[in-house]
């Protein structure tokens, strides 16, 4: 059985994988006994325990003195790709939006900055993120319907909501998707729930 460091190693040479593509039918892909896909963006890290403090006595005067011993270190893999969570119990409702709708929520999703509630949106940028034409037409106007129908979409069903600063300022609802640990940005919040 391979280390940790030769299963890291063994990820770049195994970098060439590619599930079979263009077929028409289930039965005409490949079967694998072991997942083919190998996972990107594992890393080494080190990391320091933290440090032990204790009480000393100087034996020439009696005085008391902090000492510290620092603790050990380890090695440990550690997973460098970004990523943001989907919270489960809203998963399926996903699959209610439309194209436009869908295609907005993953551009939220990938420029969602960590431990933020609230998102700036680039409407150029979402419009070529998305696949959707930025070429101006005749009055030198791009055509922006495809963004103001996915905001209208996932307004309506409360995926975000409205910030003041005009039409590319959202408030993320945070019940359903979230970059970071949301008791670290609510934590106002939280601190007046009682724990039982």
């Amino acid at each position: 059985m391979d280390t940790l460091p030769d299963q890291l190693m063994n990820q770049t040479k195994n970098q060439s994988f590619l599930p079979d593509q263009n077929k028409t039918s289930i039965k005409e892909h490949g079967a694998y006994f072991k997942n083919p896909f190998d996972l990107f963006g594992i890393n080494l890290k080190v990391v320091h325990e933290p440090a032990e403090t204790f009480d000393g006595v100087n034996a020439d005067t009696g005085e008391v003195i902090k000492g510290s011993i620092y603790g050990k270190t380890k090695t440990i893999a550690h997973d460098s790709t970004p990523y943001i969570k989907l919270f489960q119990p809203e998963m399926m409702k996903f699959g209610d939006l439309g194209v436009p709708g869908l295609k907005l929520l993953c551009y939220i999703m990938y420029r969602l900055k960590p431990r933020q509630d609230f998102i700036q949106m680039d409407i150029e940028d979402f419009l070529r993120t998305a696949g959707y034409s930025t070429i101006p037409n005749k009055r030198g106007q791009v055509n922006r319907i495809p963004y103001y129908t996915a905001v209208v979409e996932l307004l309506n069903k409360n995926y975000i909501a409205k910030k003041t600063g005009g039409d590319t300022h959202f408030f993320i609802n945070g019940n359903r998707f979230f970059n970071g640990d949301r008791r670290t940005h609510w934590k106002p919040v939280l601190s007046s729930i009682e724990v039982v």
